[in-house]
């Protein structure tokens, strides 16, 4: 009998990652916005991404929003060597190194609330700094069901603080569908940055 190869799963394939290495006198000085961004989306090519913590975090959250609208994964490395994907929009089944962590791209979180609000602030430091567990991986995930309860419909969110960058880089795909500005200020007193505008 012949094999039938629709009834079987797609083949799994190897996820071919790109590591970006920007110029980080080009990030702070590019002419224009349209100069950055094509600077940063010609060396993602729509490929999956790794991103390294060496750039600032207001470049960091800059470039994930870039790569999220047109790439199919995002992976950090942390300062400690942690990868963690940030987001997959992968449909077939992927082969992966093993010590990149993809669970808190899968999470889904119960965020959605009628309530619009105008402009939410969310301290991402002090969520941080206030859940007691050291196990890394447990505390984000921990954080992040935290943070999916100051989740609103909103105009504009603000996320505020210094570290973790991956936490901020989460937050901010779990906001996505759900708000129109998103700007990040280092602490309440720093000018906020505007990171993307719908």
């Amino acid at each position: 009998m012949p094999t039938d190869f629709k009834s079987y799963n797609s083949v799994p394939t190897i996820v071919p990652y790109i590591t970006i290495n920007l110029d980080l006198d080009f990030l702070k000085n590019a002419k224009s916005q349209s100069d950055l961004d094509n600077y940063i989306l010609l060396q993602t090519q729509g490929q999956a991404v790794m991103l390294t913590e060496i750039y600032d975090l207001p470049s960091l959250m800059y470039i994930t929003n870039l790569i999220h609208n047109s790439s199919s994964e995002l992976v950090f490395i942390t300062k400690d060597g942690l990868k963690i994907q940030i987001f997959d929009f992968s449909t077939n089944p992927m082969i992966r190194p093993s010590e990149i962590i993809t669970s808190f791209s899968s999470l889904v979180y119960d965020t959605y609330k009628k309530d619009l609000r105008d402009d939410i602030k969310i301290n991402i430091e002090e969520v941080w700094s206030k859940e007691p567990i050291s196990d890394v991986t447990k505390k984000l995930e921990n954080c992040l069901n935290l943070i999916s309860k100051m989740v609103f419909k909103a105009n504009k969110v603000t996320l505020i603080g210094r570290e973790p960058s991956v936490l901020f880089l989460l937050t901010q795909i779990m906001l996505y569908p759900r708000i129109r500005e998103l700007w990040y200020q280092q602490d309440f007193k720093s000018s906020p940055i505007r990171i993307y505008k719908i």
